[in-house]
């Protein structure tokens, strides 16, 4: 079972956080482009595709069973995964959904690594 320490509360928000500032962004601008949604609706409606999956991630999936390539790898592709399908419930083709879910998947991943390699946060 996982120790909800404070700090290991402390480290998701942080990640929660960061994660929220590079989807938000992607996820707005794609629907903006995409769908008749005010910016406000864009904007809940990206948070709501991290906020979704993120707690999960990080509270209900056993890392500590498993090595963490392997729990990350597995993380990333249900994001993606869970991320897609949010957005194909919104009424955005499958296409669509994939790439843009896979699009800001990837920049969070990517520019949390970087961030966390040169940085040391989050």
């Amino acid at each position: 079972m996982l120790e909800l320490s404070p700090y290991y509360i402390h480290l998701w928000i942080q990640a929660f956080a960061f994660t929220q500032a590079i989807e938000i962004p992607v996820y707005t601008l794609f629907l903006r482009m995409r769908t008749k949604l005010s910016w406000w609706e864009c904007v809940l409606f990206a948070f709501g595709a991290s906020a979704l999956t993120h707690p999960l991630v990080w509270f209900a999936i056993p890392w500590k069973h498993y090595p963490f390539e392997f729990m990350y790898i597995a993380a990333e592709l249900f994001a993606f995964g869970t991320e897609a399908i949010y957005l194909k419930l919104l009424g955005i083709s499958w296409k669509r959904a994939l790439m843009w879910s896979f699009l800001a998947n990837l920049a969070s991943a990517g520019l949390g690594e970087a961030s966390r390699y040169f940085l040391g946060w989050p």
